[in-house]
């Protein structure tokens, strides 16, 4: 038979599903004509009770199995269950309590009676797959001897998603109803993979993004994230990462924490005191959690702030005085609380004894409870003891937080429900073919599902539905961890309601929270400080996009907004201010008048122009003195003049440029400098020829006298002239902006012209500087009433010493600094022709005035030959 209904069904059937269909024949030949009973084959622990409709459940009232290894020479052992827990019978009981109730209530479910048959899963997914092939085998082996073999028409239960997530393939391969209470996976939503599995908890993924709201209600910018190692953590994980980083939050670290815990994953877990984020969340039960709590106490992690599921937010344990250091202040979300009127009084008058099939659960809680053994031993024995649980201190009774026991006794009562629907229907209005309807003694579980999708009704005034997952309404109590004396109370300090509008649906009030420290206000969660304004963020290797370094701006840049991801240049007009917030107008640079290196250079020149007035003044006042005349005054006042133009030139150069001093500024003292070594230049070529003169029939003696001299000054100036003025025309300079020399200054300047017109014109000064100065050093040998020569040769030594100098400092400088070294130049260069070739005289004429009188006799001994008068005045004063 099984061979028919393996080939009838595989088809459909996904891959995953075939091997329990096979593990369920095998289980289902050893079904005999039997009562309604508990399974005897296996090592199951349950209830049961008979009646018309029998619904089934899985709780675990234990908490894992013991190791058994088998050897395999004699029949297995099957590993008993361990680790009893009083809560989970409490939930069991809820149950029973709950379809008692039903069945004395007249307006649910008239005339029918409903039983029950709950397993203990113990926590583990064999025992939760083997008591579901119990429930299901008749379904699986329809001709199977006996009437009253026990199969449920719905299920109650799993509580941990991974067994839910077992259970319900197989459920769902008969639609069998399935009703969970605590299984929160967001996988179970999937009515493809799981079409009879319903549940009265919200799936984790509404969990997921509550805690999202969370983190974004607190503005908490870097979380870290931890998770057990199975559905509920992995999917939890990926869903918090997923949405939160949508909304900008930082995720420090996700971790999935192993079942069991060694020494290396424990290292792992130092980021707990290393990490900067003071948030952390973790989706994982109680169980699974404890080991990395115990550690987190043991390595004196405080200030932290836990964000709890729902799984562990109200641990009896967790909460207790050795956790509280760590865990004060934590914050999670809470299923909703609700009440169940008389559960308390039903569970205190449960003893040993009263229902077989209970004894062996009540027997193990009255161990716990009250310390004693039902056996011989050191301890008491419990039967000598005459308590009962209204006086215990226990788990099993306590009803002032009910969550996972109110989220059982809806689901019990949305079967109820749904059955109730199913025995109202009317014919011809049934939803089922042909309009029919199901007969509430004799319908298949998949009518029974149709029911369950949707049923709703109202119990203590909340509203129960399922959407089209299979899903209730998303309802959670914010929770706070709030030290009293040495021990932790929930305190309920929001909610969060799914049904509400968008913005409404979290609510917190943040003066009712207690923060880790004590803290006053709400503690913040960064990897790193904003950046200011003038900064930018630059990412950190290896990081979180959230762990960065503020960056300064650099000079030219600027960001106007706090963390800001890169620095905006400024236009080329602007630059940034000191604190790289904003652009300002670039300063302007240029030799301005009252600027010390400008005042200091205007003096000298002043005093330059006022000194070659001076001396020109008193040459013109001693016109008639041999020296002066010896100087040919003609050609010395033209030099004088040339040495106040280029004295008088270095005020065009300071200012702020503008058109007329650009055009002619170099122009003006490149010509004056020319024509005073032109003037010199003359000069030292009237001393040589002068020399040569006196010597008996020399024919050098008409080129003395002013005319020649006139027209050497002439030929040596008139090219420097003419270049002058085209260059002043077509070449010449006008202002500019250069923004590219000094950074983040302006200077202005005379640019944009071709710089080969003032190389031109230096060079042929340098020229006639060159031959001036090798014409001067040869007649330095002359005989000492002819040493004007040596003058000469100092005045064009300084000139070379100023000009080579100025070419590397010119080169070297810019802006308003190499304007400077042009005007020093110039001055320089009018202060030692000034120096060298005038100072002497005056000094003969002020102070030697005998030796500047000496020459009287010569200079008068006829007026008719004036040519060797004048070489005869040269002789005179050179040797004055």
């Amino acid at each position: 038979m099984c061979r028919v209904q393996l080939k009838r069904r595989r088809d459909s059937l996904p891959p995953p599903l075939l091997p329990l269909l096979l593990l369920l024949c095998v289980f289902a030949r050893e079904t005999r004509a039997a009562p309604c009973r508990l399974s005897r084959g296996r090592a199951l622990s349950g209830i049961v009770k008979n009646a018309e409709i029998i619904l089934g459940g899985l709780f675990p009232v234990h908490s894992g199995i013991e190791d058994v290894l088998q050897n395999f020479t004699e029949p297995p052992k099957f590993p008993k269950c361990i680790n009893f827990d009083p809560r989970a019978l409490r939930w069991a009981m809820t149950m029973v309590y709950t379809i008692e109730k039903i069945n004395k209530n007249p307006n649910i479910l008239p005339n029918i009676t409903l039983g029950y048959i709950i397993y203990d899963s113990c926590y583990v997914v064999p025992k939760a797959l083997e008591a579901s092939l119990a429930f299901v085998r008749r379904r699986a082996w329809p001709n199977a001897k006996g009437d009253d073999v026990c199969t449920p028409h719905a299920i109650i239960g799993s509580s941990e998603s991974t067994i839910s997530v077992t259970v319900a393939r197989l459920f769902g391969l008969f639609y069998v109803p399935q009703v969970s209470y605590h299984s929160t996976c967001k996988c179970l939503s999937d009515k493809v993979q799981f079409p009879s599995f319903q549940r009265t908890v919200p799936s984790h993924a509404y969990q997921a993004s509550t805690m999202k709201l969370v983190v974004l209600h607190f503005d908490w910018a870097f979380v870290g994230v931890l998770g057990s190692d199975n559905d509920y953590g992995h999917n939890g994980i990926s869903q918090f990462v997923s949405e939160a980083e949508q909304e900008g939050t930082c995720i420090a670290f996700r971790e999935t924490m192993p079942k069991e815990f060694d020494a290396d994953d424990l290292v792992r877990f130092d980021l707990l005191n290393e990490t900067k984020a003071k948030v952390l969340l973790v989706f994982s039960n109680e169980a699974e959690f404890l080991p990395l709590a115990l550690e987190a106490v043991r390595r004196n992690v405080t200030g932290k702030i836990w964000l709890a599921t729902e799984t562990w937010v109200t641990s009896s344990t967790l909460s207790s005085p050795d956790y509280a250091p760590s865990f004060k202040g934590s914050i999670g979300l809470a299923l909703r609380r609700g009440k169940i009127p008389g559960l308390q009084e039903f569970l205190l008058k449960i003893r040993p004894g009263i229902r077989f099939s209970l004894d062996a659960f009540v027997k193990r809680l009255w161990e716990i409870t009250f310390n004693c053994t039902w056996h011989d031993g050191k301890y008491q024995k419990c039967s000598d003891l005459d308590e009962s649980l209204e006086n215990a201190n226990t788990p099993f009774t306590d009803v002032l937080d009910m969550r996972v026991t109110y989220n059982t006794h809806m689901a019990v009562l949305s079967i109820a429900y749904a059955m109730h629907d199913l025995q109202q229907c009317k014919d011809k209005y049934g939803p089922f073919v042909n309009d029919t309807c199901a007969e509430i003694t004799n319908f298949e579980p998949w009518q029974l599902l149709y029911y369950m999708r949707h049923v709703t009704f109202v119990n203590m005034n909340e509203t129960m539905k399922f959407d089209d997952s299979g899903d209730p309404p998303a309802l959670y109590e914010v929770i706070n961890w709030q030290p009293v004396g040495n021990r932790i109370v929930f305190e309920q300090v929001g909610f969060y309601d799914h049904t509400l509008d968008i913005d409404d649906r979290l609510q917190i009030d943040n003066s009712s929270i207690v923060w880790p420290a004590n803290e006053t206000k709400i503690p913040r969660s960064i990897c790193s400080e904003s950046c200011i304004a003038g900064t930018r963020k630059g990412a950190r290797k290896g990081e979180p996009f959230c762990c960065f370094d503020c960056i300064p701006c650099t000079d030219g840049e600027f960001s106007n907004v706090s963390d800001s991801r890169e620095c905006f240049r400024c236009d080329d007009e602007l630059w940034s201010n000191e604190d790289h917030t904003s652009c300002v107008p670039k300063y302007e640079e240029y030799l301005a008048y009252l600027e010390a290196i400008s005042l200091v250079l205007l003096s000298f020149a002043m005093v330059g122009v006022v000194i070659t007035i001076s001396i020109g003044t008193l040459m013109y006042r001693n016109r008639e003195l041999p020296i002066v005349k010896a100087t040919n005054r003609e050609i010395s006042g033209v030099l004088l003049v040339a040495l106040v133009g280029c004295l008088s030139t270095s005020v065009a150069f300071m200012g702020k440029p503008n058109s007329p001093s650009c055009r002619l500024r170099e122009v003006v003292s490149c010509a004056s400098l020319s024509l005073a070594v032109s003037c010199v230049l003359s000069k030292t070529v009237q001393v040589i020829i002068a020399f040569r003169a006196t010597m008996p029939g020399s024919s050098l003696r008409a080129y003395l006298g002013a005319g020649p001299q006139r027209v050497l000054v002439s030929t040596c100036f008139a090219p420097q002239l003419a270049y002058c003025l085209t260059w002043a025309i077509s070449g010449y300079s006008v202002p500019y902006r250069n923004k590219e020399s000094r950074l983040g200054i302006i200077v202005l300047e005379c640019g944009l012209a071709s710089p080969i017109w003032p190389a031109g014109s230096l060079a042929y000064i340098a020229l006639q500087a060159v031959i001036c100065f090798v014409l001067a050093f040869l007649a330095r040998k002359l005989p000492s009433a002819f040493n004007e020569a040596k003058f000469i040769t100092f005045s064009m030594l300084v000139t070379f010493l100023v000009w080579l100098a100025f070419v590397p400092a010119y080169v070297s400088t810019r802006g308003k600094f190499a304007v400077a070294t042009e005007v020093f130049a110039v001055v320089a260069s009018a202060y030692g022709l000034l120096g060298c070739i005038f100072l002497p005289k005056v000094y003969v004429i002020l102070f030697k005035s005998s030796k500047a009188k000496g020459g009287t006799r010569i200079a008068s001994r006829t007026t008719t030959q004036s040519q060797p008068t004048e070489v005869s005045a040269v002789a005179s004063s050179s040797s004055g």
